[in-house]
């Protein structure tokens, strides 16, 4: 849709293109002349999963003022539409995200839009101008005729209402550039390491059978542990377990969720069998089973990628959501014990299995990497920005020390050396706890005390940090005054029952109205980041935030991507020749997005996930010793994931696996390659070194297993490692 009011149009139907006097030459030339208009795509999504292109386009409704709807066939006239100028996508708006930005709470559709928003007599004409005679025809072309008439007559009814509400600058400088982007990363997607996620299913299947046995002999029975039904009946009917107290009863029998097994935990020890078994199945089920399933084999690259949807318009406090799949939502690594006696379901040979999931998100390119950032405590930054608390900007300031230590300290009464870990730990559960509006109960059984006493932290909480206090009340009343509340980037939230809902419904919309300005604010910033960023990666133009040195990333053109988006954290993936422009660019531009009373803070500096150093084919003792003498930049290649180090191994390389801390800057060198046996035993082998703390020796079957003698150096210490279990206790110590 565009911006621009619109007149009475004629009630004539669709017409096809090609049907306009003159051919469809002058219907291109009246397209042309028109400047403004409005369009919807007719579409299916292809079942294919290895498709090239995800979507199949049959043709174009196209209308503007005072105009008929035309519909173009794209297969038929494709040839002639290509000579077209491509329409700027800057230009375009999104009838969808305006009525998004008016109204973030309330449902979306078209269809809904127009009973809402236009009268009786409107939504009739444009229904008109939008069916063809040939009810055939219309349902052809699957509506899209109907919708674009549809859009020409919303639109200068919502563009009115942008400007009467202040919300224009919101639409177009942060929501409307950002769907470039979102279309960029669905298109890009991320890469999956196949053969290891397949690989870590199959060991949860069998932990997954080995605990039904357990549960079994445990119950005395047999049952289905993915029924809720069958599990109640277990455990308060044949266990006679007592029902928590607060515990939802539901239509068939009392709950068995997450907060009741809790609670259940030291009552009987099935309990927490079954506990692990629903963390293992949604792990194997939900997670990687949708990675497995959505996943496609690229054409071009040879890799399976992931391309989720991105949803722009789907929460009311503008965070961002992702399905098919939702990989914001990826759980945080499971570890398990288990006999491994099945040497060809894994070829580990080891009892400690870890698995995290975010482990099997690679690279779309052959060994580019990933690059990841994340903001520290950015709501807690917001909320010292909004209420301007004195002592809070200060803490918050630092440059050094841990905040919710400080914090905990400040409150406290204590010096920052005696703040033990429960406090901290307490300090920021009960500062999260105020910011989304947690009452004394809640917070309770957060902190795991009574609700006194939870009520007399959160007063001595709001004592220690005065602005803070005053400005959570200033803004429940400035929210009740306006009726709506209002992010840094000037997005709404209109949040009526604040004033005229039920004391349930006004309790609710309190929490709310403090939780929406620093989420929502967050969610503004993080959009800004990714935006400032695609406009470098995709166009080279100046952006406001780091004008001045956008000509040094000249070389990430075609060489960095944006690839995923976790609420605060930001994942480019990049060549590995321009990591470190791709870092900087990544940096800046997340802690430059905006500017705030308190400085915008990433977690750790910017992250390189899954690096392997490859050490050169050393095929006798003498090469072995020279590879150690030589400097360590002369011998690494870069390696993006597991699959591509057995490759390399299988080739004749030596290959050690580094994930790199989340913590500490580690660098690892070899000394030396040892192995009782001649050269041939250590051709193949790999030593891997995950991101979870854990070692792995991996061997073919005709193999030995093999050793490496190497030194780790730590901000400048070096530790020497002579046996693969000084080098786990280092890992660990990590």
């Amino acid at each position: 849709m565009c911006n621009g009011r619109v007149k009475e149009t004629s009630e004539k139907g669709p017409m096809n293109a090609t049907a306009v006097a003159g051919g469809f030459d002058s219907f291109l030339d009246l397209w042309e002349a028109a400047g403004e208009f409005y369009f919807d795509v007719h579409f299916s999504k292809k079942s294919a999963l290895n498709s090239i292109t995800p979507f199949e386009i049959y043709g174009l409704a196209i209308c503007w003022e005072d105009s008929p709807v035309y519909y173009v066939n794209l297969p038929r006239d494709i040839l002639q539409l290509l000579s077209v100028s491509p329409v700027p996508r800057s230009d375009a708006i999104d009838l969808c995200i305006v009525a998004w930005v008016l109204w973030p709470d309330e449902e979306k559709g078209s269809n809904l839009e127009v009973k809402k928003r236009l009268s009786i007599e409107a939504a009739a004409a444009a229904n008109r101008n939008g069916r063809w005679k040939n009810q055939m025809r219309q349902v052809a072309h699957n509506g899209c005729c109907r919708r674009v008439a549809q859009t020409r007559a919303l639109s200068s009814v919502l563009w009115k209402l942008l400007i009467s509400e202040g919300l224009v600058e919101a639409l177009g400088a942060t929501e409307m550039p950002l769907v470039n982007v979102l279309a960029d990363m669905e298109l890009c997607g991320i890469g999956v390491d196949m053969e290891g996620c397949l690989q870590a299913r199959q060991i949860l299947g069998r932990k997954l059978k080995i605990l039904e046995k357990e549960a079994y002999k445990l119950a005395g029975m047999t049952f289905s542990l993915y029924t809720a039904s069958e599990i109640a009946n277990v455990l308060y009917g044949h266990l006679q377990l007592p029902i928590p107290e607060g515990c939802k009863k539901g239509k068939q029998h009392p709950s068995t969720d997450k907060h009741c097994l809790d609670l259940l935990r030291n009552e009987h020890p099935i309990v927490p069998i079954i506990k692990e078994h629903r963390t293992l199945a949604k792990l194997m089920n939900c997670t990687l089973g949708s990675i497995c399933s959505l996943a496609r084999l690229s054409m071009r690259t040879q890799r399976y990628t992931l391309h989720g949807h991105w949803l722009q318009t789907s929460t009311a406090t503008g965070r961002l959501s992702m399905e098919e799949p939702n990989l914001q939502c990826v759980e945080h690594m499971v570890d398990f014990k288990m006999n491994n006696e099945d040497k060809d379901v894994c070829p580990l040979d080891v009892n400690d299995h870890k698995i995290n999931a975010r482990d099997f998100f690679i690279s779309t390119q052959e060994n580019w990497l990933l690059l990841t950032a994340d903001y520290s405590q950015i709501e807690l930054r917001l909320m010292a920005h909004f209420s301007k608390d004195s002592s809070l900007i200060e803490l918050l300031s630092e440059t050094q020390g841990d905040v919710f230590t400080m914090i905990a300290a400040k409150w406290t009464g204590k010096t920052e050396s005696i703040v033990s870990q429960e406090d901290r730990d307490q300090t920021k559960r009960l500062v999260y706890g105020i910011l989304y509006g947690m009452g004394a109960k809640s917070l309770a059984e957060q902190i795991d005390c009574s609700s006194d006493e939870a009520a007399e932290r959160i007063e001595s909480f709001k004592r220690s940090f005065p602005g803070v206090s005053s400005w959570l009340q200033e803004a429940v009343t400035s929210c009740c005054e306006k009726g709506y509340i209002e992010t840094l980037k000037g997005r709404k939230r209109f949040l009526a029952k604040i004033k005229f809902g039920n004391s349930k419904e006004k309790s609710k919309a309190q929490r709310q109205a403090v939780n929406s300005i620093c989420q929502g604010s967050a969610a503004d910033i993080i959009k800004i980041a990714m935006i400032n960023i695609h406009s470098v990666l995709d166009h080279f133009e100046k952006s406001p935030s780091h004008s001045a040195v956008d000509e040094k990333f000249h070389v990430l053109k075609g060489r960095c991507r944006i690839i995923l988006q976790v609420h605060d954290e930001l994942v480019l993936e990049a060549d590995p020749s321009v990591a470190k422009e791709a870092g900087l660019l990544l940096q800046m531009s997340m802690e430059n997005a905006v500017s705030l009373l308190v400085p915008l803070h990433l977690l750790h500096s910017v992250r390189t996930v899954s690096t392997a150093v490859i050490f050169s084919e050393a095929v006798s003792s003498q090469t072995r010793r020279s590879l150690s003498n030589r400097p360590s930049n002369d011998v690494h290649m870069s390696c993006s994931n597991i699959t591509s180090c057995k490759l390399a191994a299988r080739q004749g390389y030596y290959v050690l696996f580094v994930g790199v801390s989340r913590n500490l800057t580690t660098s690892v060198r070899a000394k030396d390659l040892i192995d009782g046996s001649d050269d041939k035993h250590l051709r193949g082998g790999v030593c891997l070194v995950n991101d979870d703390k854990g070692v792995t020796p991996y061997s073919r079957k005709s193999q030995r297993k093999w050793m490496l003698k190497i030194e780790v150096s730590i901000n400048g210490k070096v530790i020497p490692i002579k046996r693969t279990k000084e080098l786990v206790q280092v890992v660990e110590d990590l």
